[in-house]
């Protein structure tokens, strides 16, 4: 009889798990606790670089501090073609749109360049850079099965001087579409940021106190912090920069609105990285993803970022 009832309720995970995201059963931290820090309370701390509430939009710029841009040309250009779709502010907030039939870069891309905000200095071995943002994915965005798409990005921390592309970043992205974020170092080396070797024991959030996240026939495991859909998650990516031959750390915290923080990443690796940190990207970038495939347009919207030199509270 308890075989007959593990086996029925697999099947059932299985079925309400046919969209873009698996379904497990997971409680939500405690919530926040007063008093709550505001995001101007933030901004005006002396170990902030850098604040973004996203009220105008930034200059349509590639090379400069702080920009939007799009890799098929001007926003004028790209405004006509229905798959394909510029930054915009919408009630404070930036908003990506991801157009039916669009490819992997359809959507644009923001980037600030915050060395500019720190004295021209990037973030060096021995010294600490926090990341903290919030971000909604709209139900039609996380529902969408997207083809042949190896997963998309939607932050990434890179060296001052280079490309949204290089052996130097760390990207966070919903990697192989599994419904949950994971971090991998190195354009085009692909570090994982993983742990374990087979099929059913690699962890693939690992450092988190939550237990293991592991992923197995479309189905995660209740020790992964996943996506939501409609709802302002807030993320927070810490870099360690480690000092010359030593491995770096790099932790991602994740929070349901209205709920304190959960530790989904800490990670020790030794990074390809001899330029520092000094530039984030904003993007919702779908490396492979299939330009031919008819879908509902997804939309994604960033707000209050912050960077800063010492890690940042819950809010």
């Amino acid at each position: 009889m308890k075989i007959h009832i593990r086996v029925l309720l697999v099947a059932l995970l299985i079925l309400v798990s046919g969209s873009g995201c698996s379904v497990f059963f997971e409680k939500p931290p405690p919530p926040l606790e007063a008093p709550i820090p505001t995001f101007s309370d933030l901004c005006q701390r002396p170990t902030t670089i850098f604040c973004q509430d996203f009220d105008q939009l930034p200059p349509e710029d590639s090379q400069g501090a702080e920009g939007i841009f799009h890799n098929a040309g001007s926003c004028e250009k790209v405004k006509h073609n229905p798959s394909q779709a510029c930054p915009e502010i919408n009630e404070g907030t930036l908003k990506f749109t991801v157009p039916s039939k669009s490819g992997g870069g359809a959507s644009g891309q923001y980037f600030i360049r915050f060395a500019d905000f720190n004295d021209g200095k990037s973030i060096g071995p021995g010294e600490e850079v926090f990341i903290q943002w919030k971000q909604r994915f709209s139900a039609s965005f996380l529902d969408t099965r997207y083809k042949g798409g190896s997963g998309w990005k939607h932050g990434m921390v890179g060296a001052a001087d280079e490309g949204s592309c290089s052996s130097n970043e760390i990207v966070l992205q919903n990697t192989l579409q599994r419904g949950f974020p994971q971090m991998y170092h190195a354009c085009g080396k692909f570090y994982l940021f993983e742990q374990g070797s087979d099929r059913f024991g690699k962890d693939y959030q690992p450092g988190g106190p939550g237990g293991m996240c592991s992923y197995s026939r479309g189905l995660m495991s209740s020790g992964c912090t996943q996506y939501y859909p409609d709802e302002w998650l807030t993320y927070q990516i810490g870099i360690t920069h480690g000092l010359p031959g030593e491995p770096s750390r790099i932790r991602l915290w994740v929070s349901r609105e209205g709920h304190q923080s959960k530790l989904a990443i800490d990670y020790q690796k030794g990074l390809r990285n001899n330029k520092g940190y000094g530039k984030m990207w904003l993007l919702p970038y779908h490396t492979n993803k299939n330009k031919n495939q008819e879908h509902p347009t997804g939309y994604i919207w960033y707000d209050q970022l912050i960077i800063s030199r010492t890690q940042l509270p819950d809010r």
